[in-house]
């Protein structure tokens, strides 16, 4: 039976007094970039004022950390005026449906917004774009997490796009102020849960490993599952540091002490790790995915991995022993870090994207 939205308000009045202290994370160049913008970039930032209410459809029982998260700053961060009711199946009632499985639909219902969490490249089934392309051209509004899902929509023939990245929570994350100690090791530290078809690049991880220098190198790792990864950098001679579940209260802690964050991925819908290392000045070595595409600069923030072990560990190594270039990238990171937005400015892009939509 579909829940009322009676039924739904009482609940989330319960729901509005969790706070976020705390998480366990479930989820953690060459050449000239064209970044398309649609009519809704700029209509998205006017505002509308009235009462709003929001049903997360989530179309499945299976439990996301990183959805759990997302609605978590929807309660916190709204008026009073607007209510999120998050369910399985649609809510009657409501003015706005958010999906964010959508290929688990097949009809969406009036005045839908849907978010693209994954990269739309990914060759694993699941994701296979045959599956979203219906529900995706039903949408009032597709929202992307970075520009290159909105060019690869766009060259679709798909035109209701705006891009919305993730945020950060500036209570428990902000600016690290590093010092370079040329004595020191340096501290290189990855934030995701390691899935088994490895789509995280642990393989480029492990290879990338292999060539840089253990005596001169500490490895951190944070996510589910890194625990494997963890004994086989060991074998390789690194000092390792792992956590398998971390707060988030203690993510400040996890980026002060390393010098550079490594993302590997093949493919990336965020990842969520990227605006976070933005906003804690730290230096980024990122395969060319998702968010990273937006938020680093090479040379000055970071660097683009290039997938070619031998190539990307000659990079990092030079980040290693020049001790000018680490100052550099440490100073282009701290000027960076503005560019990562708050999640409370983040949840107002979406109320005002909302009303857009209900203004078609």
């Amino acid at each position: 039976m579909l829940e009322n939205i009676a039924t739904a308000r009482g609940r989330l009045g319960r729901e509005r007094r969790i706070t976020l202290d705390s998480r366990e994370r479930s989820e953690r160049g060459g050449g000239e970039r064209v970044v398309l913008h649609s009519k809704f970039d700029e209509a998205a930032h006017c505002d509308h004022a009235g009462d709003l209410v929001v049903n997360h459809v989530m179309s499945s029982e299976v439990k996301s950390g990183i959805f759990t998260d997302l609605i978590r700053y929807f309660q916190l961060h709204s008026p009073s005026a607007v209510s999120h009711i998050v369910s399985v199946a649609p809510v009657e009632g409501a003015a706005i449906y958010h999906y964010h499985r959508p290929h688990l639909e097949r009809e969406l219902k009036p005045n839908s917004v849907v978010t693209v969490h994954h990269d739309l490249e990914d060759q694993d089934p699941w994701l296979a774009f045959s599956a979203f392309s219906d529900v995706y051209r039903q949408a009032g509004l597709l929202v992307c997490l970075c520009s290159e899902q909105q060019v690869w929509l766009t060259n679709r023939g798909f035109d209701r796009t705006i891009i919305i990245p993730h945020g950060y929570n500036p209570r428990f994350l902000s600016p690290v102020e590093r010092r370079l100690d040329p004595n020191a090791r340096v501290v290189l530290g990855l934030a995701s849960r390691r899935y088994h078809r490895r789509v995280k690049g642990e393989a480029l991880l492990h290879e990338i490993a292999k060539r840089l220098d253990p005596d001169r190198v500490t490895i951190s790792l944070v996510g589910s599952g890194r625990t494997h990864d963890a004994s086989l950098l060991w074998q390789y001679g690194y000092e390792v540091r792992v956590n398998e579940t971390l707060p988030y209260r203690l993510f400040q802690k996890f980026y002060e002490d390393i010098d550079a964050l490594l993302v590997t991925s093949w493919h990336e819908g965020g990842p969520a790790c990227i605006p976070e290392a933005v906003a804690t000045a730290t230096p980024i070595f990122s395969t060319r995915v998702g968010m990273a595409l937006d938020f680093v600069e090479s040379g000055v923030n970071g660097e683009f991995l290039t997938r070619e072990a031998d190539r990307d560990a000659d990079l990092i190594m030079r980040f290693v022993t020049d001790h000018a270039l680490r100052m550099e990238l440490q100073r282009g990171a701290v000027l960076h870090s503005k560019k990562a937005t708050p999640w409370e400015k983040i949840i107002e892009r979406y109320l005002q994207a909302y009303r857009m939509v209900l203004a078609l």
